[in-house]
């Protein structure tokens, strides 16, 4: 077999994989405003929304949106980017 000079070979999917997979790990991902915002229920949400208001104390949605951006989200969207 031989292999013209205008014949480009591209690594496979795996020989590009570490880079991608590196790629996103400085970025710092965020909550969007508008989850913040329905996780608090402002604005109110329609009345077919099941969100149910006593699955938890809306005081603590800003505390618990923290830690869930600070270990799970981040390291899940750094994952998903860079597959």
């Amino acid at each position: 077999m031989s292999v013209s000079n205008n014949t480009l070979l591209l690594p496979g999917p795996n020989g590009n994989r570490d880079y991608f997979r590196k790629m996103f790990k400085d970025m710092d991902f965020k909550v969007p405003d508008s989850a913040k915002q329905n996780l608090m229920f402002d604005p109110a949400p329609p009345e077919y929304n099941v969100l149910n208001r006593d699955a938890g104390p809306l005081e603590d949605t800003d505390e618990i949106i923290a830690d869930y951006q600070k270990d799970f989200f981040v390291k899940h969207m750094q994952q998903y980017f860079g597959m």
